[in-house]
């Protein structure tokens, strides 16, 4: 036996095609060649594609949501800051008496806050100070909640009338 590589006194070779030499009706056979992909290996490939595809989507849209919660919880950081430094600069008694402990700001539209104040135990106990910011976020409310204590104010008034005793002319 034979193969197509090997000499046969009926076969004859050149390139791509088989001749065979039986006869005076000779006739030409084409070998299979490979010709590009088969169907089944785009079907694969492109669901392959789809998969990877899906998968990139959704780590891309995880991180989205992760960056948009984070200048969310930014924002309401940067205004319960803004409230505690007022707390701070009034003192938490003058505070507590004269602004209100819960609202929004103009300045941060969508975010509403809230203050507990707790008085001291004793006179130099700081007074325990609670800011909340609350706001909704993909359907759902968030919030942060900053703890901290402040000392009371001690000493001159904290806005004492800054009026000049004489008129000073400054005419030159």
């Amino acid at each position: 036996m034979c193969t197509p590589r090997e000499s046969h006194p009926d076969l004859a070779h050149d390139g791509s095609h088989v001749r065979v030499q039986a006869g005076r009706n000779a006739r030409r056979t084409r070998r299979p060649r490979p010709r590009g992909f088969a169907l089944l290996d785009v079907l694969v490939g492109g669901i392959l594609l789809s998969i990877a595809l899906v998968s990139v989507m959704g780590v891309a849209s995880q991180a989205m949501r992760s960056q948009i919660l984070g200048e969310e919880m930014q924002r309401a950081s940067m205004m319960l800051d803004e409230v505690l430094e007022e707390v701070l600069m009034v003192g938490p008694e003058r505070f507590r008496a004269s602004f209100p402990l819960e609202g929004e700001r103009p300045e941060w539209p969508g975010i509403t806050y809230e203050l507990r104040i707790e008085a001291p135990g004793r006179d130099s106990n700081p007074y325990r100070v609670t800011a909340t910011a609350r706001w909704v976020s993909g359907g759902r409310e968030r919030s942060i909640v900053i703890p901290t204590m402040i000392a009371p104010l001690r000493g001159d008034e904290p806005d004492p009338e800054r009026e000049p005793e004489e008129v000073v002319d400054r005419d030159f």
